[in-house]
């Protein structure tokens, strides 16, 4: 299926088996990860359409570029005793 798309470098593909409803099915996990650290991989992500989520406050965040999100997810880090970050319910790639 993914054959169709044109993803961003620097993703691995992991085989797994994910146990559903009592049968052993085949799974594929996708990471998107740059080797040169995260502000080349930030540069793949179109933060303006992406959907972060904040575990402290149960609610959605906005940010428009990587300085902000690194500020955001410190903040959130602290708040949680450095316990979890931000996630992102939705990651738009460029």
């Amino acid at each position: 299926m993914l054959e169709n798309f044109i993803i961003a470098k620097e993703y691995y593909f992991y085989p797994t088996k994910l146990l559903y409803k009592g049968a052993k099915l085949d799974y594929w996990i996708f990471q998107f990860a740059g080797i040169y650290g995260a502000f080349i991989k930030s540069s793949y992500i179109n933060f303006n359409d992406s959907i972060i989520f904040s575990p402290c406050t149960k609610e959605n965040i906005y940010v428009k570029d990587f300085e902000e999100f690194k500020k955001e997810n410190m903040l959130a880090r602290q708040q949680s005793d450095y316990d979890i970050g931000l996630m992102f319910s939705r990651m738009v790639l460029v």
